[in-house]
């Protein structure tokens, strides 16, 4: 069944059918969940108890699972539902597409003949500002003063800003986890423009 996969895809869609084998129950006994994972995957599914238990522990780091007792038994209480599952898996999608895309981008900036420092700056300074527009609108709701609404814009471009310098991957992870309405605009910004240009755009927002 999952022959071809790649061992991160097996892993997440190992962890998408233990999420689905909880069927309606909220919380399942471990070894009933177990034998459930096994029947619904079918015989061509070949998976010890222990790397079971391994896949829960992995599941509960992440937030997908808890471990509990119950009536004296080992259980596990469910606290994703399987849309949500799915949809971490399209994300996952996403990053990848994105973070080629970027790679595309840079490799285009380094081929060209070196573009005047003003020009870059210039280009970068109108990507800047179309950045904070579109982080006030998804961020900022409500009545708020003038220094809490910079208070949080400058935190998000920080974080954005600390996290692409450490990798692309792990600004897409930031902006996914922290302000998911930023990840088309700024996964859009980050595929055409490249993270050079990115993080000087982040770096003028800061200084200003």
């Amino acid at each position: 069944m999952y022959g071809r996969l790649e061992p991160n895809d097996y892993e997440r869609a190992v962890e998408v059918n233990i999420v689905r084998a909880f069927g309606w129950s909220i919380i399942e006994f471990e070894a009933v969940l177990f034998q459930k994972y096994l029947h619904m995957s079918g015989p061509s599914s070949v998976m010890l108890e222990e790397e079971f238990k391994k896949h829960l522990k992995e599941m509960h780091a992440k937030g997908f699972v808890s471990p509990l007792e119950f009536q004296r038994k080992k259980a596990w209480r469910k606290l994703v539902i399987e849309s949500d599952m799915e949809e971490e898996l399209q994300d996952e999608d996403e990053i990848r597409e994105l973070l080629e895309a970027a790679k595309r981008a840079r490799h285009k900036q380094r081929r060209k003949k070196k573009t005047p420092h003003g020009r870059i700056v210039t280009e970068s300074r109108i990507i800047a500002e179309d950045i904070l527009s579109t982080l006030r609108d998804k961020v900022i709701r409500g009545e708020m003063s003038d220094n809490a609404v910079k208070e949080i814009l400058m935190q998000h471009i920080e974080g954005m800003r600390r996290a692409l310098l450490e990798s692309p991957d792990e600004f897409l992870r930031y902006i996914r986890k922290n302000i998911p309405g930023m990840r088309k605009p700024m996964g859009h910004i980050l595929a055409s423009k490249g993270e050079d240009v990115l993080l000087l755009s982040l770096r003028l927002i800061s200084h200003e």
